[in-house]
């Protein structure tokens, strides 16, 4: 199901439980990223409680890992997961929803030292602008944010988000 770089990815970062993995193994979707009609579907949703914003369920949909830029979309939508499974039956805000995919994002392409990757996550950067959903806006602003001793387990960088995300919205109202 996951290819070994992606898992690795997360176990090296501390992210990776068995019990987590299992539950978003059943939740997740492959599609072939080669057809292109296919491609809009690639991303998370989480059912949410409307009465108290509490997450109750998530559906993922991931390509199969075939190489670096579908091992980076992959990070990045099973960070979604991690997150919604770690808010599962708590209230979550959805400010917060994209720091931690696009922290992840940098630090594999970091890792990979991979021109190509960089190109394509600079693309990515380059179509958020003032219009673009406050979620998107929030992460790229923040991503470089967090301190290394931030990014040690889920509840360190939850934590950290959270102050982030109260400081965030009290400067751009």
């Amino acid at each position: 199901m996951f290819e070994e770089e992606v898992i690795g990815f997360f176990k090296r970062h501390n992210l990776y439980e068995e019990k987590m993995f299992m539950y978003l193994k059943d939740h997740i979707d492959m599609i072939d990223y080669n057809d292109e009609d296919l491609r809009v579907l690639i991303g998370t949703a989480y059912a949410v409680n409307k009465k108290n914003r509490k997450i109750i369920n998530m559906r993922i949909c991931i390509p199969y890992c075939q190489d670096e830029i579908t091992a980076l979309i992959c990070i990045h939508e099973i960070a979604h997961g991690i997150y919604g499974y770690k808010k599962l039956n708590k209230k979550y805000n959805p400010l917060e929803i994209e720091l931690l995919p696009m922290i992840l994002e940098r630090i594999y392409i970091e890792e990979k030292q991979s021109n190509n990757l960089k190109k394509y996550a600079d693309f990515l950067d380059s179509i958020i602008d003032e219009e673009s959903d406050e979620k998107y806006r929030f992460g790229l602003e923040n991503r470089g944010s967090l301190e290394e001793r931030d990014l040690r387990n889920f509840k360190s960088i939850d934590r950290s988000t959270r102050k982030l995300a109260r400081r965030w919205k009290r400067n751009n109202r």
